[in-house]
Formats: C-alpha cells, sequence, structure tokens
C-alpha cells in the first residue's frame, strides 16, 4: 500500500487509533465507509454460497450487430425483425438457478407455485490499476422487485420505490410476463442484468495513471433475498436440516472439509458489535438475564451459560448455544472482460456452414433423422431397411429397445410412435357417464394387501385395540383415550402401541370376532376421456453449441449444484498474495459481508492479471520470478490453457494427456470421455492437495472466463403449409391414415418463434445409458445373453459421455396449429386485453393434411444475437419424407382438441331410442343389481358341428343356432328347459339385457334365408358356417386365454365370446368460448362464421378400425353396426383372404390322421362385410355390438387421433362365465326311466343331468348315473329318448350382507 500522505500528531493517534471505537471497529473488520453504511435490517446469519452463471456482452465502441430484443411475450417484435444495436459497453446477463425456476403445484387451489427469486443484487466491477496492489472496485445495487440501480456508495439498504406496473410482486420465475423472462437480456435489464457503459472510465484515470492492467476487467454478481422468510434456506437450522433443504432444490455441500468452514461467529466479536451499534435483524430468540440491579439481554449464540433454577425438581438447567441458521448468497464472476472499446476475445457464436437441421413430430423422429442416414450409408440399408433403423433408434431413445421382443413389442412402438404426434388435455365428463363404486376392503381371498409380511402384518393389526403409553411421572397405561391425562406435556410424549396380553402376545378386542356389519362403498371417480390435438412439428439443429446455464446445474458435481460454506471461499494465495492485500473491504455496510469474500475470490482466480497479481504480493528482497512460476501453473491447473475454468483440474490434465498422445486439440468420443474418468479425477484430486489455494475452488458454474457469449434460446421459423382442409384421398393404414389430398390446394406461410431445449441430445445419451445399464444385468445375470461384446459396450459409453455435451439443440414449433386455427401469433399467442382470451382475427382451418416446407430458421440467443440455420438440406424420416428437401408429409388432424367417445353402454338401452342417451357402464361390487352391465350374453362356438349356444349374461341359455340335418340350413332351437315352444324364435321372452343377442341370432336366420334366396352364389355353405369361419380365423391371432384363464366347463370345452354393447362417436367441439372473435370486426356474425367453419367437420367421414390383428391383446373378432345384424363385420380385410380351408368335416377338423395344413380358401359370403372400416361422421353415434374375448381388450385405430383401448371388468364377466356351461345334444337313446345310465361327458364333471321334454311347454331333468360295462337287468322296461346332456346348472350366487355379490371359494377367474 502507498504510504499517509501526511503526518499524524501523537495527540489525533492516540484519539482515533487507540480508542475503544478504533478497537472495535478493527476487531469487527469493519471500515468507517461499512460503519456509516450498516444496514440494520439485514440478517447476518451464515450464507451459503450458491452458484450462478454470469455472462457479459461487450458492445464495441463502433456499433455491435444488431439484435432483437426477445423475452418471449406479448410486445416482442415479429419473426426475424432486423432488430438494432445495442449501446457500448458491457452488458450484464445472469441466470438462476434450476431449483428457483422449478414451481409446484398447491395441493389445496391447484394453482402453479414458483419459488421467490431473490430481489437484491450487488455487482461489482474490479478494475486492476498498474503498480498498485489493491484493485479498483465500483459497485451497484440493483433492486429486482422495482426494478432500480443505486450506488453501491449510496445504497443503505432502503427498498426503492418503482410505479405499481414496474412493481414485480412476487418476484418469480412468471412474473415477467413469460417463462423465460429472466433467461432474457431485454426482458430482466436492471433486475438480472446491467449495463456497464463504462463511460466513467476517464474520471478514474487519475486512479490508474499507468493504465488499467491488460485493458480488462471481472465482475462479480451476488444476490440476496431481502425478505428473510422468502430465502429457501431460512428455514434450515443446523447442519442435518441444511442438508435436507438444499437436497430439495437439487443443490450440495461437500461433506469432507475443514471443521472451521462452518464454525459460528465468536461471540465476544458480536458483542463488541453491537455495542457500537452495529445491529442485525434478529433471527434468534433473546435471552435476558436479571440480576439485582439491572438486566441483560443476549442472543443465543453469543453465550453458552450455566444457571442455577430455585426449584426443588429441578438441580440445574443448561442452556447451550442455538444451532446455526443459514440464508443462502448467490454469486458469479465473469473475467477478462475487455473495456477498452474492443472485441479481440472469441466469439462462441458458431459459423453457419457448421449448423445442420432435422424435423419430425417428436423427438425420437429428430434422433432417427439424425442417425439413419448415416446408418443407411454405412452399412448399405435399402429404403425399408432404414425404415427398420428409425423404428430401432426411435425405441433406443424412448427406452424401449428391450421391449421390443415382446408379445407385442413392435405394436406398441408403433403406437407409441403415432400418439406421440399429439397432446392430451383434460376433458369435461361425458353425459350419462357414473363412477365406480367398489368395496373398501379386498374381496378376494389372495391379493396385494394379504399377501407377505406386511399384509399379515395389517390383518393382524385390524384385530388389535389402540393403547397410549404417556410417559409422565411414571410410565401409566390407558385402553382408551377418555381416562388420558389432560396435560399438554403428556399429550406431546404419548406413542401408539399394540394392547398386549400377559403372555406378550397380541389379542383382539371384543368386537374383532362380531360379524361385520357388511362391506362398505368407496365411489372411485372415473376420469373423462381425454381430448387430444396435434404437437407442433420439432426441428433439431446440430452445432447449434447451446448453453448449459439453463437446466445443466448439476451437470459437473454428479447431479448437484456444488454449493458452499463462506469458510470455503480462497483467501490467499499461499506464498504469493493475500486476499485482504488486492480487495481490502468494499466499504458498504448494506451487503452481506460474504459478497467481499466472493469478490477477493474472483481475483485472486482472476488469470488474465497474473503478473498484476505476482506483483501485488512481492515483498523487499523476495524476488518475484519464481513467484509469478508458481502462480501461472496454479492458473493454468484450474482454467487450461485454453481458459476453460473447471476448478478441478481434471480439465488440464486431460489436455496434457491429448498432447502426449496425438498432439492435437482436437476433442475426440475418447478425450471427452477421459474427462470423468476416475483415473482422471483421482489425479487431478492428487495434485490440489499441493495447491496454493487453500479452501474449495468455487463451481464452474460461478466462473466465467470471458468470451463474447452465445446463449441460444429461441429459434425463429418460416413454414409454408400446402395440402387441403378435408380428408379425400387418404385411408387408414395400420395406425394412421396414408395417401396424399386429392382435393383442391390450400397454401399458407406461417412464422413463429419458439424456445430452444436439447431434448435431443439428453434422448440420445439417457437411451444409451439406459441400455447399458440393462445389459450390464443381463451380463451379471448370464454371460451368454450379453448382446453385445465388451469391446461396443465401452465404444457405446464413450459416444454417451459424448453426446452430454454435444452441440445439438430442438424446438417445437409452437404457433403453427395455432394460426391455422385463425389465432393471432406474433411470437406468442396475441390476448385480448380485457377478457385475456386468444384473439382470433382469421376463420378456422379445422382440418389440414398435406405438406410443410421449411423455408427459413433462425437462432436467437439471450442478448438478441442472430444466426441464420441453412435450410437447403434438412433431414428427416422414411415416413415423413417427400423426397423434396426440407418438406415433410402431414397426415390429416383436427387442430383443435377432439376425442373419441368409445363407450360400453346399457344393453337394455331401448332400441328406438337416440343412442347418445344410453347409459354407460359402470361397476358396483356392493350392489350388483345396479350396476350398468354392457355385456348382453355368450356365445359358445362349436366349429366341430357348426353350431353355435347362445346364453344370456348370467350364463343362462337361450337356444342353439345349428345346420338342419338334410338341407343344411341354419335353424334355430330355443335351450333346452326353456319354457317356450319348440319352434318359438330366438327373441321369445328375453330380459331386456339380452334382446341384441337375440337379434343377432335372429339375423343369422335371417342372412342365411336372403342367401339362399338370392340370384347368386353365397361362397359359403350358410351364413353360419361363414360367421363361424370368420371368428376361428380370427381368433388364432389372439392370445385367449393371456388374461381370462381357464377356470370355468366354457373355458375348457370351448372359446366363450362375450357380446358386448358399445357407442361410438367423435367429440370436436368449436373453440368460440375460448377465443375472442375480431375476424371481420368482430360481433355476432364473426362468431357464426366462425361455429359455421368448425361445423364444416361434420362433411368429412372419418374412417374407424375396431378391433386390430396385429395385437395379440386385442380381443375383438367380429362387430354388428347400427343394428345391422344382417351384415357382420370382420375385423380385417386379411381375414377373408387368408382364411384357411376349415369347418365340418374340412381341414384340421376334417378325417383324423390328416395333418396337412389346409390350404387357403378365401371367405365370401353376403353376409360378411369384408371392408374394415366404418366411418363415422361428426355429430352421429353409431351403435356397436362387437363379439370378444372376455379377457382382451377391444381397439380403436382412427389414425386423426391415438389408438383407444376398453376391457371388460370382471364383474360384468366372471358370474356369466361360472354358470355357463355349454349342453350335447344326444339320442335317440334306450334310457330306464327310473335311473337314467348313460356315459358321461369327460369335458363336463361330475353333475351332469339328462334333459328332455315332457310336453310343449314342460321339460323333465335326471341326474345321470354313469354306465358302467356291467350288465343289468332294468326293473321297467327301456324308452327310447331323445335329449341334452348338461352339466347341473349352478345357482345364481345370493347378495352377502349389505348387497354385495358372494365371492365363491377360489375366488373370481
Amino acid at each position: 500500500m502507498s504510504q499517509i500522505p501526511f503526518e499524524v500528531s501523537g495527540t489525533v493517534l492516540k484519539a482515533t487509533a487507540y480508542t475503544a471505537r478504533w478497537a472495535a471497529l478493527a476487531a469487527a473488520d469493519t471500515d468507517l465507509a461499512t460503519f456509516q453504511t450498516w444496514d440494520k435490517r439485514l440478517s447476518r446469519d451464515r450464507r451459503i454460497l450458491v452458484p450462478v452463471d454470469v455472462q457479459a456482452f461487450v458492445a464495441p465502441t463502433g456499433g455491435s450487430d444488431p439484435v432483437v430484443a426477445v423475452a418471449g411475450r406479448t410486445g416482442d417484435p415479429d419473426p426475424f425483425d432486423a432488430g438494432s444495436p445495442l449501446a457500448a459497453g458491457v452488458h450484464l446477463h445472469w441466470a438462476m438457478p434450476d431449483s428457483l425456476l422449478r414451481g409446484s403445484t398447491d395441493p389445496v387451489t391447484g394453482d402453479l407455485r414458483l419459488p421467490v427469486l431473490p430481489d437484491r443484487w450487488v455487482v461489482v466491477r474490479h478494475l486492476y490499476p498498474n503498480g498498485s496492489r489493491s484493485i479498483h472496485v465500483t459497485g451497484w445495487v440493483v433492486d429486482a422487485v422495482t426494478g432500480t440501480v443505486t450506488s453501491l456508495l449510496d445504497y443503505t439498504g432502503a427498498a426503492s420505490s418503482a410505479p405499481v406496473d414496474e412493481t414485480f410482486t412476487p418476484l418469480d420465475g412468471f412474473r415477467g410476463g413469460s417463462p423465460l423472462w429472466t433467461a432474457a437480456y431485454a426482458a430482466s435489464r436492471n433486475r438480472f442484468a446491467l449495463h456497464d457503459p463504462l463511460t466513467d472510465l476517464p474520471a478514474l484515470a487519475p486512479a490508474a495513471p499507468q493504465g488499467w492492467d491488460a485493458g480488462r476487467a471481472a465482475y462479480t454478481v451476488a444476490g440476496w433475498w431481502s425478505v428473510r422468510e422468502e430465502d429457501p434456506l431460512a428455514s434450515a437450522t443446523g447442519t442435518v436440516e441444511l442438508q435436507r433443504v438444499l437436497a430439495g432444490l437439487g443443490w450440495g455441500l461437500g461433506r469432507e472439509g475443514e471443521d472451521s468452514w462452518d464454525e459460528p461467529p465468536d461471540p465476544r466479536v458480536n458483542a463488541l458489535v453491537r455495542r457500537m451499534g452495529l445491529t442485525s435483524a434478529r433471527t434468534t430468540t433473546a435471552t435476558t438475564f436479571v440480576r439485582k440491579y439491572g438486566s441483560d439481554t443476549v442472543q443465543d449464540e453469543d453465550v453458552a451459560p450455566t444457571a442455577g433454577l430455585p426449584v426443588r425438581a429441578t438441580e440445574r438447567t443448561f442452556v447451550g448455544i442455538g444451532t446455526t441458521r443459514y440464508h443462502a448468497l448467490c454469486h458469479g464472476s465473469v473475467l477478462g472482460v475487455p473495456i477498452d472499446g474492443s472485441v479481440d476475445g472469441v466469439d462462441e457464436r458458431p459459423a453457419r456452414e457448421v449448423l445442420g437441421a432435422s424435423a419430425g413430430l417428436d423427438l425420437d423422429d429428430l434422433a432417427a433423422a439424425f442417425a439413419a442416414p448415416g446408418l443407411a450409408t454405412g452399412l448399405g440399408l435399402s429404403a425399408d431397411q432404414r425404415l427398420l433403423a428409425e423404428r430401432l433408434v426411435a425405441a433406443f431413445t424412448a427406452g424401449t429397445l428391450s421391449e421390443l421382443g415382446a408379445q407385442d413389442g413392435l405394436a406398441d412402438l408403433e403406437e407409441r410412435e403415432h400418439s406421440d404426434g399429439f397432446w392430451s388435455l383434460s376433458a369435461p365428463p361425458v353425459e350419462g357417464s357414473h363412477d365406480d363404486v367398489v368395496r373398501a376392503e379386498d374381496s378376494s381371498p389372495f391379493g396385494p394387501t394379504r399377501v407377505g409380511r406386511k399384509g399379515r402384518g395389517a390383518q393382524a393389526a385390524s384385530g388389535l385395540e389402540e393403547v397410549r403409553v404417556e410417559w409422565a411421572t411414571g410410565v401409566r397405561m390407558f385402553a382408551d383415550t377418555a381416562r388420558r391425562s389432560s396435560s399438554r406435556a403428556s399429550e406431546r410424549l404419548t406413542e401408539k402401541v399394540q394392547r398386549r396380553d400377559r403372555a406378550g402376545t397380541p389379542r383382539p378386542t371384543a368386537s374383532a370376532a362380531a360379524p361385520p356389519a357388511g362391506p362398505t362403498a368407496r365411489t372411485v371417480p372415473k376420469a373423462p376421456p381425454r381430448r387430444y390435438r396435434p404437437a407442433p412439428l420439432m426441428v433439431a439443429v446440430s452445432g447449434v453449441k447451446p448453453h448449459h446455464r439453463h437446466h445443466g446445474d448439476g451437470l459437473h458435481e454428479g447431479g448437484l449444484l456444488r454449493c458452499r460454506y463462506p469458510g470455503e471461499a480462497l483467501p490467499a494465495i499461499d506464498g504469493v498474495v493475500d486476499g485482504r492485500t488486492v480487495v481490502p473491504t468494499l466499504g458498504s455496510g448494506a451487503i452481506p459481508p460474504e459478497v467481499t469474500r466472493i469478490v477477493r475470490e474472483a481475483t485472486l482466480l482472476d488469470g488474465y492479471h497474473h503478473g498484476w497479481l505476482a506483483a501485488a504480493g512481492a515483498t523487499p528482497g523476495k524476488d518475484v520470478g519464481p513467484v509469478h512460476t508458481r502462480l501461472v501453473s496454479e492458473l493454468v491447473r484450474i482454467h487450461g490453457s485454453d481458459a476453460a475454468y473447471d476448478g478441478t483440474g481434471v480439465g488440464a490434465l486431460t489436455e496434457i494427456a491429448k498432447r502426449a498422445s496425438d498432439g492435437a486439440l482436437k476433442e475426440t468420443w475418447h478425450h471427452a470421455g477421459a474427462r470423468r474418468s476416475p483415473a482422471a479425477v483421482d489425479s487431478a484430486a492428487e495434485l490440489a492437495a499441493y495447491s496454493a489455494y487453500p479452501g474449495t475452488p468455487p463451481s464452474p458454474v460461478a466462473i466465467t472466463t470471458w468470451r463474447q457469449p452465445w446463449v441460444p434460446l429461441f429459434l425463429e421459423w418460416r413454414v409454408r403449409l400446402d395440402g387441403a382442409a378435408s380428408l379425400e384421398g387418404w385411408t387408414l393404414g395400420t395406425t394412421d391414415l396414408e395417401g396424399e389430398p386429392v382435393a383442391s390446394p390450400l397454401t399458407r406461410t406461417y412464422a413463429g418463434r419458439s424456445p430452444l431445449h436439447r431434448g435431443v441430445g439428453d434422448a440420445l445419451s439417457n437411451g444409451i445409458r439406459e441400455w447399458l445399464v440393462a445389459e450390464q444385468r443381463r451380463d451379471e445375470a448370464d454371460v451368454t445373453s450379453s448382446q453385445l461384446e465388451d469391446a461396443d459396450e465401452v465404444a457405446l459409453g464413450e459416444l454417451a459421455t459424448f453426446l452430454d455435451p454435444l452441440d445439438l439443440a430442438s424446438a417445437s414449433l409452437d404457433g403453427l396449429r395455432e394460426q391455422l386455427l385463425g389465432i393471432r401469433y406474433s411470437g406468442i399467442v396475441v390476448r385480448d386485453e380485457d377478457t385475456k382470451k386468444p384473439v382470433a382475427d382469421a376463420l378456422p382451418v379445422p382440418v389440414f393434411g398435406g405438406t410443410a416446407t421449411i423455408e427459413e430458421l433462425r437462432l436467437v440467443d439471450a442478448f438478441g444475437r442472430t444466426l441464420d440455420v441453412p435450410v437447403d438440406d434438412v433431414v428427416t424420416t422414411t415416413q415423413l419424407d417427400t423426397g423434396t428437401p426440407g418438406e415433410l408429409r402431414l397426415t390429416p388432424r383436427i387442430q383443435n382438441a377432439a376425442r373419441w367417445l368409445f363407450r360400453l353402454v346399457d344393453p337394455a338401452h331401448p332400441l328406438g331410442s337416440d343412442p347418445a342417451t344410453a347409459l354407460e357402464a359402470w361397476v358396483d361390487q356392493v350392489h350388483p343389481e345396479v350396476a350398468v352391465n354392457p355385456v348382453c350374453g355368450f356365445l359358445l362356438p362349436d366349429h366341430m358341428d357348426e353350431s353355435l349356444e347362445v346364453f344370456d349374461r348370467a350364463g343362462d341359455p337361450i337356444g342353439e343356432l345349428t345346420h338342419d340335418a338334410i338341407t343344411d340350413a341354419v335353424t334355430w332351437e330355443p335351450a333346452p328347459g326353456r319354457p317356450i315352444p319348440p319352434d318359438a324364435g330366438p327373441m321369445t321372452a328375453l330380459p331386456a339385457h339380452a334382446q341384441h343377442v337375440g337379434l343377432f341370432a335372429d339375423g343369422v336366420v335371417r342372412a342365411d334365408i336372403a342367401a339362399r334366396n338370392g340370384t347368386t352364389d353365397p361362397g359359403e355353405s350358410s351364413s353360419l358356417t361363414a360367421l363361424l369361419r370368420a371368428v376361428d380365423s380370427t381368433m388364432w391371432s389372439v392370445d385367449a386365454f393371456s388374461s381370462l384363464g381357464t377356470p370355468t366347463v366354457a373355458g375348457l370345452v370351448g372359446r366363450p365370446i362375450a357380446v358386448v354393447r358399445a357407442t361410438l362417436r367423435i367429440d370436436a367441439p368449436d373453440d368460440v368460448d375460448e377465443v375472442t372473435v375480431t375476424a371481420g370486426g368482430g360481433g355476432t356474425d364473426a362468431v357464426a362464421a366462425r361455429r359455421a367453419a368448425y361445423a364444416e367437420l361434420s362433411r368429412h367421414r372419418f374412417p374407424v378400425r375396431i378391433g386390430e390383428l396385429g395385437r395379440s391383446d386385442d380381443a375383438v373378432l367380429g362387430f354388428f353396426v347400427d343394428d345391422d345384424y344382417a351384415r357382420f363385420h370382420v375385423v380385417d380385410k386379411v381375414v377373408a383372404a387368408l382364411a384357411l380351408d376349415t369347418g365340418r368335416h374340412r381341414g384340421q377338423l376334417g378325417l383324423l390322421g390328416s395333418n396337412d395344413v389346409p390350404d387357403v380358401r378365401p371367405l365370401d359370403h353376403p353376409y360378411l362385410e369384408l371392408e374394415d372400416t366404418v366411418e363415422v361422421r361428426l355429430g352421429e353415434t353409431r351403435r356397436l355390438t362387437i363379439l370378444m374375448l372376455p379377457g382382451g381388450k377391444a381397439h380403436l385405430t382412427s389414425g386423426i387421433l391415438p389408438r383407444k383401448s376398453l376391457a371388460l371388468a370382471d364383474e360384468w364377466v366372471s358370474p356369466g362365465l361360472r354358470r355357463l356351461v355349454p349342453s350335447l345334444r344326444t339320442g335317440p337313446v334306450l334310457v330306464d326311466p327310473a335311473q337314467v345310465r348313460l356315459p358321461k361327458v369327460a369335458s363336463f364333471g361330475p353333475d351332469q343331468q339328462f334333459t328332455r321334454r315332457t310336453g310343449p311347454l314342460t321339460w323333465r331333468d335326471d341326474p345321470i348315473v354313469a354306465a358302467s360295462t356291467s350288465a343289468y337287468l332294468p326293473p321297467m322296461p327301456h324308452e327310447a329318448q331323445e335329449g341334452w346332456i348338461r352339466v347341473a346348472p349352478a345357482p345364481a350366487p345370493k347378495p352377502a350382507a349389505g348387497g354385495a355379490q358372494a365371492t365363491p371359494p377360489g375366488g373370481a377367474p
């Protein structure tokens, strides 16, 4: 330091330096300027140092490139605006920690809750005057709430005032009008950004007569909360609680370090400072000591008193030091910022030529579009093989690669790819829907809550009495709460235990043995079907160099943002220079004292001024050369030769290894992986043990070595749409529509602006890592199950490491759909100022299909800098590629929200009434008789005899469709035991719920009659034969027993088919109530015109396929539409085309011993509808009667919306299946009228009976006695009789107590 330029007398010295005030200032390390600006409202509890990223954009004196003031909010310039230059000087911008921008949902209101951001920020500029040992400091304090800036010299802690519209309260991540406002310089200026024009430098020239060292400066930024309760760490008291709070924020402290880092302040110093009037905001409770002639009040951190109390029951009370309280201090620094008006450093913005782009419908498409062309070229794949490679990449990035080998793995992947092209939205309930009612207790004897230790423990606990133990004047136990003490102390010191008998074993209460009063009901809300709208197109850009300041806090420390105690800040460079020398003070008592520490630390880490630092620490007689060499070596260790600070030395060691191996600095996969190798980390840790920097270097997040920043934030786009607003020319494929528009073309060009993210690179790297983890598990389980060689695993791991910092970024083209719907969009949806609704200033295009051509792309960064992206060679996937660069195929989509209402409904709904009013099916386990069951009945096919038994849903037989023995015509026979005439039709005496199985049987007979009376050859012998062949051919693709099993007789002798009632309609409402219509001047006419445009959807026919042959869990075997039971719709037209030659005595049902695979014999009969799609118009409800296996699903495929599926509840099918048994017609046979002896049917079980008619309406049932080889002399003459062998019907289950249906032994099937 320079000598004092004036003489001080002994009297003055004695009056100043040797007084109590001077001693207090010296002990408290407080200078006079700090004393004068002391803020008593500022809390001075321990502050945890939280790193933030700081960037500095330097606008040269001659003017910068044009920038666009974009913030992602209303009022932004239009996309592709020319912009204007920023004012000359240094433009600082700092990012918030990721956790402070992460919201949560309020559990009560459901509103979004966001953390409050730090509202006070101090910005300190470091200038290094040549020839001086101390830096020159200039500071500003930013009030982020009001957007005002105050000089640090004038700041005393008082809050600033501003107009209400400029006051951000609360100050959170959305207060600026957009979730991205804190990330953009223009939006956060004077809140989280600051412009230093450098116009004060000429006036500071006398302070640096030899100039400023290197023509560069450094800037340190620190922020805190002025309101203690808003600080996220304010609730932490003690280290354990602190670690818990930090973990919740994704922050972390080093667990290994010196104890002094978290030592509480010296109580004597605190007392000394307070005696001078330098008090702070209290966060602890004061303790008052009352003496005979006065009293003293101290804080609990000042002393640890031991006091005796005049109380008989207590000898002594010990009062210790309270736990440490904490606050947070965000900090970051940027080093080496030019201040001479030029920009001579490295520019991080990439060159336009290195950029590339891909486009698709989701992240999987983008990854596949980048990867598959290289695979196809390198491996010589054909177009079809490239499509498979793209699907493989999509499965890889989606984490479903291991599921491809599953039974429906490929179908699942295709469905997922299709559904990823939609966004789902909540929707209102459907009229006629009903919530399910289930039993509150588990109804089955074995279940998730009744198996294992946990389940048995829960059952045991249910029979125990609750006992409370009070720990007060001995231990007292009470069996009920009425005898509990009213003492508050005893109420707090209670715990629940289980009552035990004298032997020490739990014993049940008296009420445990009482029979239950009946099941209690629990309502399970049924979520309404969700609406879907098309997801926006996505574009990925390679070479963009995305910045890691957003969503990259955990990049350097294993997923956590590394924070530090204040004592960890670097105080000096051992043997070189002390931090107190270069930064004696900041001269402010209105900012946290930790700010001085981090300013000193940033100065000591500034490698741009290594010579200045060495000279500042020089002492007389000491050679500066060795000191300078040691300093440079330390700076190279933590910065590397390219000034890329990592704070650990790993980067420098990796660089040395690269130079030694190939002499090149080009980054390779191997070198990227070496940065994280355990060897490099361990070596750097060993080297750091000999560092001249005491303490813990800050996280790389907190230190930025200056380069002209490039922080890409937005992607601006211009897209041309060519197509049609119709479905003409499109047909339904496997999961989506296929074809191209043939109607009159529609051409629109739209522009927009979308935020960037790193989703593509993350998807690729995460997919690789998840697959490697699964591969490691396979290796550990069985070496032979490994799918990759060890060398390939290593290479794949290096690829994942390389992809982490890969310069890939992507964006969704939000706004394209909105503009098609006529909603005004200017980089963001424009909303009406009064209604806050989107403004619709044009008529909508409700449905669109065709192509999208990307005409222009431009990147915009946080400071508004721009970079054009080449669009000449935009790649995409095979399915979206049209052959024209930059053009994508768009299948038709309903642009506004829509959904399929595919509902299981009440089969008893009157035939002539509106199907839209039919009650939706629901479950009631407590009172099943009031529930709505969609099952009409069951069918049991017999392919050997080509017959079909029909049952109602209770399992009671109705009749049988069979062939006449002479004419082979389809005939109907009522079921044995029904009291109806032999010639009664299928509709005779049916319950209301079975009306559709009656109509079905009647339709089969009528269709056969019509075919026999027709003029053309029907192809098949009968409608029943055609039906059974179609069912049998379809059933080969279904895993019939995957869910159902075979616990019933019907499941053993055949495959029972459920006849299910459903309705189908499309719900695609308009958005008139959601927007403010201004098209055509607004008003009622404009609203009517918008409604009319949406009403045009009703002229489109949307194709739908019921059932999916490509899925083993799809159980649909066919269906009828709109109660037309003369036409049976097959699931897929391939069923008819590839059906094998089967039937009575044909194919595999032919002569015994004929094992040849039958030939293909296509299905051909007027009864069969071979077109596998159904067309649905908007506003109409189609009635469906579906034939399906009870244990599977019914899938609906439309392409226009995601695939949907329904399944039958066990309560709907199990009761009927348990009672459903076939009957075997036999006779005429000779039987003993007194005792029927016949050979029993092996698969029917022991209880069989012989049923025969005794009159037109009467029947007789006789139990069958098993015939044997023994000869018997009957007491009465035998009779020749004809009848049916049946299983004795089980009685219908009786309702249990409370109305619940009793569960049979063994539980539900």
